[in-house]
């Protein structure tokens, strides 16, 4: 579970792919790839949560992060191919704010 305004990002793996849910509250969840491909330096962004319950696929090599959006906490269930090693963890963290990314975390107004 995960707080209004929270951000957690940015991470990736070179090992394994995720799959995300939120059942409850809502987020606002970006990625980055970071692999060699097509859509390399490629940002997307989804709204996931409550008003727009979908699974999201994040493939290894794909920087990811969220921002719990609203009033409420989010809550967050996620499943991995790969099991956790806590003495070999496929866990590679980047700033938030990382300059290369550039994304700007701020709600905008329409």
């Amino acid at each position: 579970m995960s707080y209004p305004g929270v951000i957690k990002a940015f991470h990736y793996h070179e090992n394994q792919d995720d799959l995300w849910f939120f059942p409850s509250g809502n987020a606002q969840v970006v990625l980055y790839d970071l692999r060699d491909s097509s859509t390399k330096g490629q940002t997307d962004v989804y709204y996931m949560g409550e008003e727009n319950p979908i699974l999201l696929l994040i493939p290894k090599g794909v920087a990811h992060g969220y921002r719990v959006l609203g009033p409420t906490p989010a809550t967050i269930i996620y499943f991995t191919t790969q099991s956790y090693d806590a003495k070999d963890p496929d866990e590679k963290r980047i700033p938030w704010n990382d300059k290369n990314i550039g994304f700007d975390w701020a709600t905008k107004n329409r």
